[in-house]
């Protein structure tokens, strides 16, 4: 892997853009604790079939490396479509359903202990 440029600093990350050894571009993300990016590289797997979340390609337990796909500006946000959060009947209660535009959902709770929504079945 070769570093090409840094692309950002943020608070807890330093952001790099690499070409892999194939020559395809990626992004390296290096965090000063790794739990950080065990963390992230544990949320993008869990998020990996949303087409709005970045891919992970590798990640490294040990440093919190997490090696992403090369995704560049385009489309913000804040103007991707929202998904609709309806009752679920095979989860009822606490349980809600994000349904996206093509019918597809997700289950949640509505909180998990730390206040963060938590991903509870497909």
């Amino acid at each position: 892997m070769e570093v090409a440029a840094a692309v950002a600093a943020g608070n807890t990350s330093r952001v790099f853009h690499v070409r892999r050894a194939d020559g395809s571009p990626a992004f390296l993300k290096l965090t000063p604790e790794p739990e950080i990016g065990v963390a992230e590289a544990a949320a993008l797997r869990a998020w990996a079939d949303n087409p709005h979340v970045v891919s992970l390609i590798d990640s490294d337990r040990e440093s919190g490396a997490l090696l992403l796909e090369a995704v560049e500006p385009g489309s913000r946000v804040d103007r991707l479509p929202t998904p609709r959060r309806e009752a679920c009947p095979r989860s009822p209660g606490s349980a809600a359903c994000q349904v996206d535009d093509q019918g597809g959902h997700r289950h949640t709770e509505e909180e998990g202990p730390g206040g963060e929504v938590v991903v509870v079945g497909p």
